[in-house]
């Protein structure tokens, strides 16, 4: 598969999914679509050991969430008058079931981190069963806990949860 939003190959038993590229780079509907046919094509390729995700723009991994793609999100929850409970977790992003592939997959799952992951991209590493980031001055991580937002993933809460003021933390390097 060679397009825009992904391309993969698979060489010597070793299959590369490529994230993006130049042109886009973000994650939205259509590259979610595509990751998770994907990823179900290889985790049942019995002549796939081992599947590598990287990223297709020089110096990103995957830059984040395509905000717009957000935005249409939210308004389409808010429309259907869908809401969550306070216990509930969330399951239906757009790469939640490439998520659930690679967390399941009876291969492992490495992350090649290609420069910059931050926010959905970092989150979607952590799904890979071994995370190698390229040496670089690059971002890594979940800048929205600047902002006391948890990940959907991480606090088992619906997606971008407000947290409690008090248990906001800012970790400042020495």
């Amino acid at each position: 598969m060679k397009t825009d939003v992904l391309t993969a190959e698979v060489i010597d038993k070793i299959a590369v999914v490529t994230l993006g590229s130049p042109k886009k780079m973000y994650f939205d509907m259509a590259m979610g679509d595509a990751l998770t046919e994907e990823l179900q094509a290889l985790a049942g390729d019995t002549d796939v050991r081992v599947v590598i995700i990287t990223g297709g723009t020089p110096g990103y991994f995957n830059r984040h969430f395509h905000i717009p793609a957000l935005i249409e999100m939210a308004e389409q929850i808010r429309a259907s008058g869908r809401q969550w409970p306070d216990n509930a977790s969330y399951h239906g992003g757009f790469f939640d079931k490439a998520m659930a592939i690679c967390e399941t997959m009876p291969k492992p799952v490495i992350a090649a981190i290609s420069g910059t992951a931050l926010a959905g991209a970092f989150e979607f590493t952590l799904a890979c069963d071994i995370r190698i980031a390229e040496d670089g001055d690059y971002l890594i991580g979940l800048p929205e806990t600047e902002l006391g937002l948890l990940p959907a993933d991480l606090s088992g809460s619906p997606p971008i949860h407000q947290a409690p003021r008090p248990t906001t933390f800012r970790w400042r390097q020495p």
